[in-house]
């Protein structure tokens, strides 16, 4: 009897260490875990926070409404706000996005940002529908931007710049149908 206490006290000096190394272990996965998903969202809300500013050589008008036709009437709401145009997405707590674009030398300066937003925490709640949209909009500005080189090179119209905005302007209509092919394939990518 004595022998057989010894012998399960033995064992419980061998078992021990490796329970603790296993604790251990599972303690660092869950440390490990948890601040790649802070960091994370705290590189989201940075990347949001800044927005976009995108230099185009269209008018500002045509800008503006390539960018308002990358917002889905479905999901987002036009509302007021220190932007030309302002929107909020229709789910509680997601944030809003504003554009604004400022008439430049040969174009105009598109600034495209999220101006509201529901904290948790440090972070920004569903950055990425804003990170999502921004880009979205960028998107759409500059392949509109880069058919329009194209349209008005092909046409034998010089690349000066107040001749590729008068011919921007002419193909805005296009430029719609462009920003709704992006939106189109983003919310097709973000139901998939």
């Amino acid at each position: 009897m004595e022998t057989q206490a010894i012998g399960l006290a033995e064992r419980a000096l061998l078992v021990a260490p490796m329970v603790t190394v296993v604790l251990a272990m599972v303690a660092v996965v869950a440390l490990v875990g948890w601040t790649g998903r802070r960091m994370r969202a705290h590189l989201a809300t940075e990347r949001v926070r800044h927005g976009a500013l995108i230099e185009l050589s269209m008018p500002r008008e045509t800008a503006l409404a390539i960018a308002e036709g990358t917002f889905s009437s479905e999901d987002w709401a036009p509302v007021a706000g220190d932007g030309a145009r302002n929107w909020a997405h229709r789910e509680p707590g997601h944030p809003g996005v504003s554009v604004e674009a400022v008439e430049a030398a040969g174009g105009c300066d598109v600034h495209v940002w999220m101006s509201r937003w529901t904290l948790r925490g440090r972070h920004v709640a569903h950055s990425a529908v804003a990170a999502r949209q921004i880009a979205a909009v960028a998107q759409a500005l500059r392949h509109a931007e880069h058919e329009g080189a194209a349209e008005a090179t092909s046409a034998g119209v010089g690349v000066d710049h107040l001749l590729l905005a008068e011919a921007l302007s002419r193909q805005g209509e296009a430029a719609r149908a462009a920003a709704q092919a992006v939106r189109s394939s983003s919310r097709d990518h973000q139901h998939a």
